[in-house]
Order: C-alpha cells, then sequence, then structure tokens
C-alpha cells in the first residue's frame, strides 16, 4: 500500500464515522502523529517511520 493510499485508507474511515469532512482529516492527522510518535521513541524501522510521515503529508493534502 502506497503512503497516498493509507492516507485516503484513514481519512474515508474516518469520514464515515463522522461525515464531517474537516473533522475526519483531523482525525486522520491526530491518528497518523500519534504512530509517528510511537515509532520515534521506540527508534523503530526508519523506512516505516518515513512511510507514516509521507502519509501525514498526503493527508494534510486532503481538502487544500
Amino acid at each position: 500500500m502506497t503512503p497516498a493510499e493509507k492516507a485516503s485508507e484513514l481519512y474515508i474511515g474516518y469520514w464515515y464515522l463522522t461525515n464531517d469532512s474537516r473533522f475526519a482529516k483531523q482525525c486522520a492527522l491526530i491518528a497518523v502523529h500519534e504512530i509517528v510518535k510511537v515509532l520515534w521513541h521506540t527508534h523503530n524501522n526508519e523506512i516505516e517511520y518515513r512511510f507514516w510521515q509521507e502519509v501525514k503529508q498526503e493527508i494534510e493534502r486532503i481538502l487544500q
């Protein structure tokens, strides 16, 4: 799965829960921020860290 696909999957999942585009985007960003934070603190795989950073960037592009 590409970062763009993952971003879309997260956004759509939150949109179905909230039926609000801006709120769905914020929820997806919060979720990804938590994942990135855990990866940073655990010094996990750098490739996985970069993947989630790219997912965050893709979510930020939604509704611009």
